[in-house]
């Protein structure tokens, strides 16, 4: 099982697909402020392909023009992790987003955590390619 966390690309999509690429196929959590110019099958055509599954948590720069939110949240609206907890390949995961500004960093949650606008998980090593030793 590999889950690769990826956050604030900012149209720079090249180190995430090599990533991927270099990688055995999971799920790509991508966690927010991609802006996409291009749709986003389109974008990570190659990563699709090599069977990666993707998911996305919204970030503020998706919403800023109409294209950037049409060609990620229009495109690809199955991958949409906002807002829940869903489990991937046996791992819990969650996305938070709050308000106007998207809270990615916090995507990786632990198992049993409850969202709070008050009390966030910590950073640590949840926010890497589990995949990865």
């Amino acid at each position: 099982m590999t889950i690769l966390f990826a956050g604030d690309p900012h149209r720079n999509f090249s180190p995430i697909v090599r990533a991927c690429l270099a990688r055995t196929p999971g799920t790509l959590i991508l966690l927010g402020d991609l802006d996409c110019q291009l749709p986003f099958r389109q974008t990570f055509a190659q990563v699709l392909s090599a069977g990666w599954h993707a998911r996305w948590i919204l970030g503020n720069h998706d919403c800023e023009t109409e294209t950037a939110y049409d060609n990620l949240v229009g495109d690809y609206p199955e991958g949409d992790l906002g807002y829940r907890v869903s489990e991937l390949d046996g791992v819990r995961v969650g996305g938070a987003t709050e308000g106007p500004v998207v809270a990615r960093r916090y995507a990786a949650l632990a198992p049993g955590y409850h969202f709070s606008r008050r009390r966030r998980p910590p950073l640590g090593p949840a926010l890497r390619c589990a995949g990865d030793a």
